[in-house]
């Protein structure tokens, strides 16, 4: 229940986005969506098989919406940096979406499977693995639950977080399926592990921080080709957040796309950090012009 809910909220954060970039009348679309969102949230309150139904209404009423443009042809920018950034990413999210372009704030799922990982990591590493790809490995994970030798409580933990980050994965792409049909979804799924294995090859997850999971998301996020361009969302008081950016300023400089990392001490931004990121809508609506091209 609690992965349906974080990915419900993803899915429904992200096609609010949309509405707010896209709609002819703003107003209107806003208070059908926010209606027909509460009818979901309601939906929830009687467990999760009268979900599907509930997002298929959902969508269907969300395909009334008339949109000033298409999806695929809007600039669209990634807000990411960590748990914290759902705390200070309103000033930011509006700036962009003032501009026209689809801010997505990071899936609050990435979080969630982040704390969820916790288990699986700290047992490897107790079971001498280093690595992302045998620390998630579930057959070892189930072997090595099995082996009397082990000390079952922890290995029990650790099998059971690896079969919730399954669940994040398997109800992400079940859903997404449905919302898709809306035309307001964009983004494409990356499983936690993917992020992990990404992150590992330039700082180690074995620190267990999100150090790791953020560069992982960079490198995934150019890789998929979804966004325009990539904000590093931070808190200046958080460690892995600033650790994340010394790894990420040598990656950005040699990525094709337009990046720009921001520190926050709460949800304000300054005079200068304005200025940037007017900078990096500049870019943003070029690079996409430049794709509508191809």
């Amino acid at each position: 229940e609690m992965a349906v809910a974080g990915v419900v909220g993803d899915l429904l954060d992200e096609a609010e986005s949309t509405v707010r970039c896209l709609a002819q009348d703003r107003d209107k679309a806003m208070e059908l969506f926010h209606a027909e969102t509460q009818k979901v949230i309601k939906s929830l309150e009687h467990g999760v098989k009268p979900l599907g139904k509930a997002l298929k209404q959902f969508v269907k009423k969300m395909s009334e919406i008339k949109l000033k443009a298409t999806v695929a042809e809007t600039p669209k920018i990634l807000l990411f940096g960590g748990l914290n950034v759902m705390f200070i990413h309103p000033p930011i999210t509006e700036f962009f979406e003032e501009r026209g372009i689809i801010t997505k704030v990071v899936d609050f799922c990435e979080g969630l499977g982040w704390i969820t990982a916790e288990y699986i990591i700290r047992y490897g590493f107790q079971r001498g693995l280093m690595t992302p790809e045998e620390h998630f490995n579930i057959s070892s994970l189930f072997l090595s639950f099995l082996n009397p030798k082990n000390y079952n409580k922890i290995a029990l933990y650790g099998l059971k977080s690896r079969l919730q980050l399954a669940g994040f994965d398997f109800f992400m792409k079940k859903y997404r399926r449905i919302v898709q049909k809306s035309g307001l979804l964009y983004d494409t799924h990356v499983s936690f592990i993917k992020l992990a294995e990404a992150g590992h090859k330039y700082v180690s997850t074995n620190g267990f921080n999100e150090t790791a999971i953020t560069t992982g998301r960079f490198i995934c996020s150019i890789d998929d080709g979804v966004f325009d361009g990539l904000i590093n969302v931070d808190s200046f008081n958080c460690q892995p957040a600033m650790n994340a950016q010394a790894t990420l300023r040598p990656l950005a400089n040699k990525a094709d796309i337009p990046f720009a990392a921001v520190d926050c001490e709460g949800p304000w931004i300054s005079a200068n950090q304005k200025r940037l990121l007017d900078t990096i809508a500049v870019q943003v609506k070029r690079v996409r012009k430049e794709k509508n091209k191809m």
